[in-house]
């Protein structure tokens, strides 16, 4: 024999499974480290142009020559684009690029890129709104 809900659990189970999604979203400053600022110069292996947030995969080389693989995080692709920078401008593997970004708190290879400097010189500087959150203009 089934047994249904009464209304008010279905209600509070369905505004729970709706509001789970708002949790995700993630604290720039628990994952970075903002006083740790860094340049990368680099190639570019890898780019992932997919929401919620870009992703660059680049090789660095240390002074002694040792490769270091970075995964460097930027904004949504729809912020991108209204920076009017498209997957085409953002570099390709093999292309060099420039990169200040934050580090990682606990994963020391993966950042937080706030100002690209693209193979074909234009340069984009991430700024952070009142949420925390990084917004893509074109700096000036």
């Amino acid at each position: 024999m089934r047994q249904k809900l009464p209304p008010v659990v279905m209600l509070a189970l369905t505004l729970l499974l709706t509001a789970l999604p708002l949790l995700a979203h993630h604290s720039v400053l628990a994952e970075y480290n903002s006083k740790k600022p860094v340049t990368l110069n680099g190639v570019i292996t890898r780019v992932l142009w997919i929401n919620p947030h870009t992703f660059w995969y680049v090789d660095t080389k240390d002074a002694d020559g040792t490769i270091k693989h970075w995964q460097v995080e930027g904004p949504s692709p729809a912020e991108w684009h209204n920076a009017k920078v498209t997957r085409d401008l953002a570099g390709k593997p093999g292309d060099n690029i420039t990169i200040e970004v934050i580090v990682g708190k606990t994963v020391p290879d993966r950042a937080l890129g706030h100002k690209f400097t693209f193979p074909d010189g234009h340069v984009i500087q991430l700024k952070m709104n009142e949420n925390g959150e990084t917004v893509a203009s074109p700096a000036r």
